[in-house]
């Protein structure tokens, strides 16, 4: 059984987490070598990660870099973060 915390969620996916990240302010600004690259106009903060089919269920080093970004640019605290994604699912 998967271990429950902030830093997984098995349900979450790529999908979703795009979504969340549009809500905090981010957008899309393309594929760039494989990667999905958003940008957060109002801070700069940059989140790149693999590009997956949406339904594809995150991997939880990528749930972690995105959480860290969005909390060290002040964006969202990590448990502002986990209830969007939540919301989002």
């Amino acid at each position: 059984m998967p271990r429950k915390g902030w830093w997984t969620m098995t349900e979450m996916t790529y999908g979703r987490m795009e979504e969340v990240l549009g809500e905090l302010g981010f957008t899309f600004r393309g594929v760039q070598e494989g990667n999905k690259v958003f940008l957060h106009e109002a801070t700069g903060a940059l989140v790149i990660f693999p590009e997956f089919p949406a339904e594809t269920s995150v991997l939880p080093r990528h749930l972690l870099a995105v959480k860290s970004i969005v909390q060290a640019y002040g964006i969202s605290d990590p448990m502002g973060f986990t209830s969007e994604l939540q919301k989002a699912s």
